[in-house]
């Protein structure tokens, strides 16, 4: 299947880690380099055709960026198209066998605002005769002004008609204008025209296979009212009517006969996020359609129209469950290939029949396979060339307990040289950002690379993580600095006490949340690590809030999320400031790393600058390092390596000695 039969699976267990190694003996290139770990996927974002007949993905090899097509009857490219500053793509898909929409981010001004913005826009490109052009686009009836634009939520029958959301309105005579649903046609979008007006309070809508509005979800921030409305019967009607300071349901779809909003809820029996039908005809809320007993339901898996199919689970490695029970069974089957690894299916035909997936794990780097009928899989290609398979760190699954008998589980990366020798290595604790969210076994280029130096890494779901539970999330809410951050102390003391790592060689290092629990431990537990690194991290509570209140407004549900996240609601200046790490410079005994992008706007570059003038005050050991046009997500493969670089470096001089 892979070329590499002769692989051999072992099941290692030892005293609480559980790891699944595929042995495999082929002949290994050099072990990878900073500049293999640093870099982005060389093959990205692969999605088949809706007859199954190609497959398209972004190539990046060094300054040569583009989008192939490919027919997998032949193998020979049909199409692809270069790739520029302003057309970099964050999502792609067939729009039809010849026809394919890429979703990109552009970081620029706007014309009559300050500053720059994140800007998506929809693209259109024909594999026939190798145009692009853009879709939905602001001016006119499209309200100047507003940074998305690239949201696509249903396709005519005929494929001649995108539909997408957008602000109505004329900026010159309009300052408040109506969410709306337009009507591009794909062959001119110019004679864009809006499909239905909303109101301002709306948020999103559904569509039915007529291309009509059958739904549409609306949340004032103002009254914090939350309602939805459906047509049934040729009447607009409200279904659900609630108020809530954040949306207690997210609306993520339709069942295949129009007659059931699908949505997001925490299902009461299993403790877990589960899926739920809403009746367009009467609001009434059925029992769980997809309920995962032992983990959340993730994400839906849904066609163009947002029809809803089945559904992905959260957990370490994701799982799957669908309407078709055939279907069902299959991708079972093709999950069952590859134990102990992550399988996620990314792409598939409109029958179904063909299916693209990517596994990822102790062993698999990134490699693509699609699936058709009851044939073999056929390979498709590799994430990145420059590591391979054998190259891979393991990745083993470790639970502990915290103080207060909670169980935390944890991802241990342990060096391959290492897996038979776990005595006192040096460690990397490494938290995941969000920190609504959670780390999976696959390919972690931070964590691989750090263990590449001989590190065991450590990635603990710690309270407040998504993908084990309600109950584990809510036991976050207003534990930043506190439980959120003694879970990650409690891995540490479960590790040493088993003889795994050495307790006097460990450094922390995160990203986004995780960048601000690195800065907490080294506030607040200053005698625990050795070096401290926070990317675009979070450190003065008070001041990221006035920033989110400035974005979103001070009755936004974003700001109500955080308060909720960071104080459970009680998000005075007092509160915030006792767990905010720059107000506690004076406590730093460990050196500290800083790197941000210049052009974040999820955690303002501000935010590290207010950490370094602290530590500065407090003449402390501090190094900050800015990433030119560089947003929160290290999405430039230049930056991402200058970024891993002084991370390496950093580490090194201090757990290295």
């Amino acid at each position: 299947m892979t070329g590499r039969s002769f692989c051999k699976i072992n099941i290692f267990l030892r005293a609480g880690i559980t790891l699944v190694l595929i042995a495999c003996f082929s002949v290994s290139m050099a072990s990878p380099g900073l500049k293999q770990y640093g870099q982005l996927p060389e093959v990205d974002m692969m999605v088949i055709s809706p007859k199954g007949e190609r497959v398209a993905y972004r190539r990046t090899v060094g300054a040569d960026d583009s989008v192939i097509v490919v027919s997998l009857k032949t193998s020979k490219v049909v199409g692809g198209i270069a790739l520029t500053d302003k057309i970099v793509p964050s999502d792609m898909f067939f729009f039809d066998e010849n026809r394919l929409v890429l979703v990109v981010y552009d970081h620029a001004r706007i014309p009559g605002f300050r500053g720059r913005h994140n800007i998506s826009t929809a693209y259109v490109y024909n594999i026939k005769n190798k145009e692009i052009r853009p879709l939905l686009r602001s001016g006119g009836v499209v309200y100047a002004g507003q940074t998305e634009l690239g949201t696509v939520i249903g396709v005519s029958a005929d494929h001649k008609n995108i539909y997408m959301p957008a602000w109505a309105g004329d900026a010159d005579i309009t300052d408040r204008p109506n969410y709306a649903v337009f009507e591009v046609p794909v062959n001119a979008p110019n004679r864009q025209r809006v499909h239905r007006v909303g109101n301002r309070y709306s948020i999103d809508f559904f569509l039915n296979h007529k291309s009509e509005v059958i739904v549409e979800e609306r949340y004032d921030n103002d009254s914090n009212r939350h309602t939805v409305l459906a047509l049934s019967k040729g009447e607009w009607h409200e279904i659900y009517n609630k108020k809530s300071d954040v949306p207690e349901f997210n609306a993520v779809g339709i069942t295949p006969d129009y007659k059931y909003l699908v949505i997001g809820y925490f299902d009461s029996n299993t403790k877990h996020r589960s899926y739920f039908n809403m009746s367009l005809e009467t609001g009434e809320i059925s029992n769980s359609v997809f309920s995962g007993v032992d983990a959340d339901v993730e994400a839906v898996l849904t066609d163009l129209n947002r029809v809803v199919y089945g559904v992905r689970y959260a957990g370490f490695n994701p799982g799957y469950k669908m309407l078709d029970k055939s279907l069902d069974q299959r991708l079972k089957a093709i999950v069952d290939m590859f134990p102990g690894n992550s399988v996620s299916l990314l792409s598939w035909s409109d029958d179904w029949d063909s299916l693209v997936m990517l596994v990822e794990g102790s062993g698999y780097s990134g490699q693509y396979f699609v699936f058709t009928g009851n044939g073999e899989p056929q390979y498709l290609g590799s994430v990145r060339s420059g590591i391979t398979p054998d190259d891979m760190n393991p990745i083993a699954v470790y639970n502990y307990k915290a103080e207060d008998g909670r169980v935390i589980p944890a991802l241990l990366t342990i060096p391959r040289n290492r897996v038979n020798n776990l005595n006192k290595l040096p460690a990397i604790m490494l938290p995941h950002g969000g920190p609504h969210a959670h780390d999976v076994i696959g390919f972690d280029w931070l964590a691989q690379a750090l263990a590449n130096e001989g590190y065991l890494v450590i990635q603990p779901q710690f309270r407040g993580s998504s993908g084990f539970g309600t109950q584990h999330y809510l036991a976050g809410k207003g534990e930043w600095g506190k439980k959120m951050q003694s879970d990650l102390s409690d891995g540490i003391e479960s590790l040493a006490k088993k003889g795994y790592i050495d307790p006097e060689k460990i450094c922390i290092v995160g990203l986004s949340y995780g960048g601000y629990a690195a800065l907490a431990a080294g506030a607040f537990t200053p005698g625990k690590y050795k070096c401290v690194v926070s990317v675009s991290g979070v450190t003065d509570l008070n001041s990221m809030l006035y920033s989110e209140k400035f974005e979103h407004g001070r009755d936004h549900w974003v700001v109500s999320y955080f308060e909720e996240s960071m104080a459970s609601g009680d998000a005075n200046r007092k509160t915030l400031a006792a767990v905010s790490p720059a107000r506690f410079a004076d406590n730093f005994q460990a050196p500290v790393l800083l790197i941000h992008g210049e052009n974040d706007e999820v955690v303002p570059v501000k935010q590290s600058k207010i950490m370094y003038k602290a530590l500065k005050k407090a003449k402390k050991q501090v190094e900050l390092v800015e990433l030119e046009d560089e947003g929160h997500h290290l999405s430039s493969g230049n930056t991402r390596f200058e970024a891993l670089k002084h991370i390496v470096a950093f580490v090194n001089r201090y757990l290295k000695k």
